[in-house]
């Protein structure tokens, strides 16, 4: 497991903001999330012709909705070229099928 560097910038009255650059890059350790995150990524690259390419998932949380399946909402860093962006995406599994529901351009 990797975690990348925490930076902050500090505002007027001297407390520590994070910024896009101070967000903790850090690897989870449930494969579904990651899971989800690439299959957003690989569903928004075909629906918008973009060549998006998953990075790490952030964080994540999901939701066991019985025999409807799990819903999944991750924040993941992906890469355009060398451009590295913040996203979320929510993705909805069944046992059949995967559904991308939104995916929001957060940051970078």
């Amino acid at each position: 497991m990797e975690i990348g560097k925490v930076l902050f910038q500090k505002d007027v009255e001297g407390i520590p903001k994070p910024t896009f650059e101070g967000a903790v890059q850090v690897q989870l350790s449930n494969p579904d999330f990651d899971d989800a995150a690439k299959y957003a990524i690989k569903a928004y690259n075909e629906e918008q012709g973009t060549h998006l390419e998953f990075g790490s998932v952030i964080s994540g949380w999901d939701k066991d909705l019985a025999i409807l399946g799990t819903l999944y909402l991750v924040v993941f860093f992906a890469k355009d070229g060398d451009h590295t962006m913040m996203y979320f995406a929510a993705v909805h599994k069944t046992l059949a099928t995967k559904i991308l529901l939104p995916f929001i351009y957060i940051a970078g």
